[in-house]
């Protein structure tokens, strides 16, 4: 019997409070279960999102601070000061963002590789289990939506990055940089070259966390999964 929340206490079993109330204390000691057996992966994968999002962040706010390089009250001898500070803190992040991509360059790679072949098998036992055992159809349901989003925490979480760093050139440049001190101009023009390139968090040099990623991953365990159902003979 789950514990009863103070809210719903005096509804006791009725529907639909009691229901309610076991599942969600289910998913606490399911949780609670995979912390304890698998703390490394789950610490891992949380780290990365974590982190990642940090770093988009940084571009956010750094994109936020360029907005403001040109306002009334920042003096006109300050200006450059300012951007200097800004074009310390892009050389942080980039600095932040590559090590990033240094730890998770290679461990990526096992992620996907494995992502591509449960979702093929997964996929396959599931359509086993919709011709034969309806019961194994839903657990191979569940495990695929688990796989999934393993990979999806990758990807999505990558094109944040890409996103953010492709929105770089245009916030140096879109600031009044035109009506300002040649020292200024030649910060902006120097930083629009530096960052116009499009940051991506790799996958050990073959291919970067993004979404055309995570569609070619979900393309290619659709093929696989496509040859062994052909090769099992299953119409």
């Amino acid at each position: 019997m789950p514990a009863l929340f103070p809210m719903w206490h005096d509804y006791g079993m009725t529907w639909p409070y009691y229901p309610i109330q076991y599942v969600i204390v289910g998913i606490e000691n399911y949780i609670c279960g995979i912390l304890k057996k698998f703390p490394g992966a789950v610490c891992f994968d949380g780290i990365f999102i974590v982190v990642v999002v940090h770093c988009s962040a940084l571009f956010q706010i750094l994109h936020q601070l360029l907005q403001h390089a040109t306002d009334e009250d920042i003096p006109r001898s300050e200006r450059v000061k300012y951007l200097l500070c800004c074009v310390r803190l892009h050389e942080r992040i980039y600095n932040y963002y590559a090590k990033i991509n240094s730890m998770y360059k290679n461990p990526s790679l096992a992620q996907c590789l494995l992502s591509m072949l449960v979702l093929c098998v997964v996929m396959f036992m599931a359509n086993v289990g919709l011709e034969e055992d309806i019961t194994l159809f839903f657990k191979m349901l569940c495990f695929l939506m688990a796989a999934g989003f393993q990979i999806v925490i990758y990807c999505y979480n990558g094109q944040k990055i890409i996103t953010q760093s492709e929105c770089s050139p245009s916030a140096w440049y879109n600031c009044c940089w035109y009506n300002e001190s040649p020292q200024f101009k030649y910060i902006i023009n120097m930083m629009v070259l530096r960052a116009n390139r499009t940051l991506y968090l790799q996958v050990s040099g073959f291919t970067t966390m993004s979404h055309m990623t995570l569609l070619s991953i979900v393309q290619t365990s659709g093929s696989y999964f496509l040859l062994l159902r052909n090769l099992s003979g299953m119409d």
